[in-house]
């Protein structure tokens, strides 16, 4: 009996680091699974740019969230470290003491050029600056429609 604890033992010493390393994953501070809320603090704005046309649109484009102000939205982190919220998910690219950025490492593809910016404080959310982007067309047709979400 005791030589069976003895091997539990160092079994469980053993693993201890590894649990400990699984543990400690974070993105910027945030680990998998991290969910926070903030608050619209303005009306979200909407744009598109194109060669034959562009401007302010009156409406938030289908496919993109209708958030109005002083909305709660929820945010959460996933298993990558990726920025999830409403049907879009923002890769980790860097964090720091004050803020975490969002978006894809590579930026030449369009579909990949929606980015958000995390401030925070004493390692809690405070503020995000959220620029949700697709692309519709091609060639000439090509049109980039944004919209831009802040919260705190």
């Amino acid at each position: 009996m005791k030589k069976l604890l003895l091997q539990l033992i160092v079994c469980a010493t053993a693993l201890l680091p590894f649990t400990q390393a699984q543990a400690a994953t974070t993105y910027g501070g945030f680990a998998p699974g991290y969910s926070f809320k903030l608050t619209m603090s303005a009306k979200p704005i909407a744009s598109v740019a194109g060669i034959t046309s562009s401007g302010i649109l009156k409406k938030i484009p289908t496919g993109f969230p209708d958030y109005k102000e002083d909305q709660s939205v929820t945010f959460k982190i996933g298993s990558k470290g990726e920025l999830l919220v409403a049907n879009f998910s923002l890769p980790y690219l860097s964090g720091s003491k004050s803020s975490n950025v969002y978006s894809a490492k590579d930026v030449t593809l369009v579909s990949n050029f929606s980015q958000a910016a995390v401030n925070k404080r004493s390692g809690k959310p405070t503020f995000v600056n959220l620029v949700l982007r697709k692309k519709s067309g091609s060639g000439f047709a090509t049109k980039i429609t944004q919209v831009i979400y802040l919260l705190d």
